[in-house]
């Protein structure tokens, strides 16, 4: 049996600060759409009538197709993304 050897790289970026504007209102899309998934995906899992639903990130991009037009910042792979964190 081999054992996998895994390396951390850590990146260290500077962020001009004219930049923080636009990256603070990003991260509230994005939270947006993170508390979006998660209440949906608690309300398919606790249902209050019916069988419960585990979604998938499938289902949350179905859900939230054309969600895009809604915000300034962030895309629909942007969406996309957070859905396949929110699931995985």
């Amino acid at each position: 049996m081999a054992s996998k050897i895994q390396h951390i790289r850590t990146l260290r970026l500077k962020v001009k600060a004219e930049s923080y504007g636009w990256l603070n209102a990003a991260a509230i899309e994005v939270n947006q759409v993170w508390n979006y998934a998660n209440a949906t995906s608690y309300k398919a899992a606790r249902p209050f009538a019916g069988s419960p639903k585990w979604l998938s990130a499938f289902d949350l991009d179905k859900l939230t197709a054309g969600a895009s037009t809604c915000f300034e910042r962030i895309g629909s792979d942007t969406i996309q993304r957070v859905n396949g964190v929110q699931v995985g």
